[in-house]
């Protein structure tokens, strides 16, 4: 599966650089799901308890970018969850708020 592509063709109007994050960020969590890079489909987003798991430890930035990813390219998950798509959603949301309250702070982030 070319999720370059895919994702360019569900998002005609994104920009090259986030194409190629968001395809980053799904190869790295398919590695971890599949040792490999390789991408044959994206039946792992539906691994909810398994993505939380992997994604534990990484910044709240990072863990919206990699959310944000998994948003983008959820219509082509075969059997999808509406409801996963939903936490997925909701995850981000709060992540962007509290990246939002942050920066009025003016405070250096935590690594």
């Amino acid at each position: 599966m070319d999720v370059k592509t895919q994702i360019m063709k569900l998002r005609p109007t994104i920009k090259e650089s986030s194409t190629k994050n968001y395809t980053i960020s799904l190869e790295k969590v398919n590695e971890h799901f599949h040792k490999t890079r390789i991408i044959n489909n994206l039946e792992f987003l539906n691994k909810k308890d398994e993505i939380d798991y992997f994604l534990a430890g990484k910044s709240d930035l990072t863990k919206r970018n990699y959310y944000n990813a998994f948003i983008v390219v959820y219509d082509l998950v075969k059997d999808k969850d509406d409801e996963i798509l939903k936490q997925y959603t909701e995850q981000r949301d709060a992540f962007n708020a509290n990246y939002d309250e942050w920066s009025k702070t003016n405070q250096k982030s935590k690594k």
